[in-house]
């Protein structure tokens, strides 16, 4: 049990937030609503950076717009 146990942390703690092919439908100059639609609500904000995880997981979605609320670009930290 402790090795399943592990090994399912394991492959939680590398799981990205969704399905990375979602980042191909993001375009600059998309609104945050358009951003929202596409990927769902982001697990925090900062300023105008959103960002995309799961709880006990590493790979973090970056998103950031600019101050009008347009998407600048996105960055997938695993």
């Amino acid at each position: 049990p402790g090795i399943v146990g592990l090994g399912l942390l394991s492959w939680q703690f590398n799981r990205p937030p969704f399905d990375l092919a979602k980042l191909q439908r993001l375009h600059p100059g998309m609104t945050t609503r358009q951003v929202r639609e596409v990927l769902g609500e982001p697990h925090r904000i900062d300023g105008v950076v959103w960002h995309y995880t799961r709880p006990i997981a590493w790979p973090i979605v970056h998103v950031t717009f600019n101050e009008d609320g347009r998407l600048l670009r996105h960055e997938y930290d695993d």
